[in-house]
């Protein structure tokens, strides 16, 4: 995973399917600021093929990467549909 940035305005996750079919996974991003605040969170939907991995790029907001301190990635990823 890397943060977004000034440069790189999103933030990218790897997103893993154990499984043996093609899946849709949610991944839930949280931009933190640089004194810890939550500064605001986006939810994306990606489909992964079986057995395979996908990165996923998750936009910041403009007035979020002003601020920006850090980012968290949801550890897991939740099977959606």
């Amino acid at each position: 995973m890397s943060c977004a940035t000034a440069q790189k305005p999103y933030t990218t996750a790897e997103v893993r399917n154990p499984n043996d079919r093609t899946g849709s996974f949610g991944v839930q991003v949280t931009f933190l600021g640089r004194d810890g605040a939550e500064l605001g969170h986006r939810y994306e939907v990606t489909k992964v093929a079986a057995k395979a991995a996908a990165t996923l790029r998750v936009e910041a907001d403009p007035g979020v990467l002003a601020r920006l301190g850090h980012c968290e990635v949801a550890p897991t990823a939740a099977a959606v549909g």
